[in-house]
């Protein structure tokens, strides 16, 4: 009876160590994360911008002759959980998605940490509905199908305290990662 008791307490201790030092490993990350949200939070509207490029195809090959660059000034809407997003535009005439029978969505996005590091892109990407991270399930459930949003995602609604690994075991989003996404909704469907 007493063995058990130490053996509880001893697993209970190596739990503890373990995830203290975790914490401590990714506390730059989850900092600066927290303030760059912080920051982005106190403003108004944020800056947006799409990127063209104007490419030439001879054959087999694609040149990119120039590339324009579109500002757009976009309100920031700050929700209670921390979740941030701006509109680039919106589709008047889609449908709403519908999350509690949307089971896959059709996106084109990209990921990027709060240091501008792109991490993650798709284009005409498939997705069940389920397996996004909560912070885009969140921002999904607001948008019409056609539409793109900026989101600030804060760790907690995104991969958390464990992160996302590759199948290497290295960390594709190391834990405690602030994030932020382009996400345009092509299609939601039941």
């Amino acid at each position: 009876m007493r063995n058990r008791f130490f053996i509880k307490l001893l697993f209970l201790t190596l739990l503890a160590t373990t995830f203290l030092s975790c914490e401590k490993e990714y506390y730059d990350t989850k900092k600066a994360g927290e303030s760059a949200l912080a920051d982005n939070a106190k403003k108004d509207s944020v800056d947006l911008y799409n990127i063209k490029y104007d490419t030439t195809i001879v054959g087999t090959d694609t040149t990119v002759t120039s590339k324009k660059v579109f500002y757009k000034k976009a309100a920031l809407h700050v929700l209670s959980d921390g979740l941030q997003y701006a509109v680039y535009y919106e589709n008047s005439y889609g449908e709403y998605s519908r999350p509690v029978t949307t089971t896959y969505v059709k996106l084109n996005y990209r990921g990027e940490f709060i240091n501008g590091t792109v991490f993650s892109k798709g284009t005409n990407t498939i997705f069940t509905y389920s397996s996004l991270i909560s912070g885009l399930q969140e921002v999904i459930r607001k948008m019409n199908t056609g539409a793109k949003y900026r989101v600030w995602i804060p760790y907690s609604l995104g991969y958390g305290s464990s992160g996302s690994t590759n199948s290497d075991g290295s960390y594709l989003v190391d834990p405690y990662s602030a994030l932020i996404y382009d996400v345009e909704l092509l299609v939601a469907t039941d």
